[in-house]
C-alpha cells in the first residue's frame, strides 16, 4: 500500500469537468489518526472488472477505497448510472447506517484494494478511540448530507 496520505489524494490526476470527484474524508486528521482507524479495517484486494459489491446484499460495513479504481452502477429507472470511484471514496455508508441492503452494484475498473470496517470493528474502535469515532461519523454524515443537496438540486428544473 502506498500510504495513507495516497488514499485520500489523488496526485497527477486532473479532474475532468464533466466528472465528480468525492470529497475527501477527514483532510484535517493526522496519518496516526488514520493509522489508528486502519487497525481495525480490513483489506480486501480486488482485480479489474470484479463485481466488489453487490445491489442488494445485506453486509452493513463501511469501504474506502484505498487504491485503484472502481464504478458504482446505480439504478436510475431503466439505465443505471454510473458513478467513478477513486481512493478516498466512501462505499456502503448508507446501509452502515441504516442496514438495509446495498443499493448499488460496484465493479472495478482497475486492480486495487478496499478497506472494509465492518459494524463489530468499529464498535470496537468507538470503545477504544471515542472522540475519533465522533468525528468519523460526523464526517460520515456531512457526506451524505451533501449527496442528498446534491440529488435534491439535479431533481430541481
Amino acid at each position: 500500500m502506498g500510504g495513507v496520505s495516497s488514499f485520500f489524494d489523488y496526485p497527477g490526476e486532473e479532474k475532468q469537468p464533466a466528472e465528480r470527484v468525492e470529497p475527501q474524508l477527514l483532510p484535517q486528521w493526522t496519518e496516526r489518526q488514520w493509522d489508528t482507524l486502519l487497525q481495525f479495517t480490513e483489506t480486501i484486494r480486488f482485480r479489474s472488472g470484479q463485481r466488489v459489491v453487490r445491489a442488494k446484499d445485506t453486509d452493513r460495513s463501511l469501504l474506502i477505497v484505498g487504491e485503484g479504481r472502481l464504478e458504482a452502477h446505480v439504478p436510475a429507472g431503466l439505465a443505471a448510472r454510473r458513478f467513478p470511484l477513486r481512493p478516498g471514496s466512501l462505499i456502503g455508508e448508507v446501509a452502515f447506517f441504516d442496514g438495509q441492503p446495498r443499493s448499488a452494484d460496484v465493479v472495478a475498473a482497475s486492480d486495487g484494494e478496499l478497506l472494509r470496517l465492518d459494524p463489530a470493528g468499529f464498535e470496537e474502535f468507538a470503545a477504544r478511540h471515542p472522540g475519533l469515532a465522533r468525528e468519523l461519523l460526523m464526517a460520515l454524515g456531512q457526506m451524505l448530507a451533501s449527496r442528498l443537496r446534491r440529488a435534491e438540486q439535479m431533481a430541481t428544473p
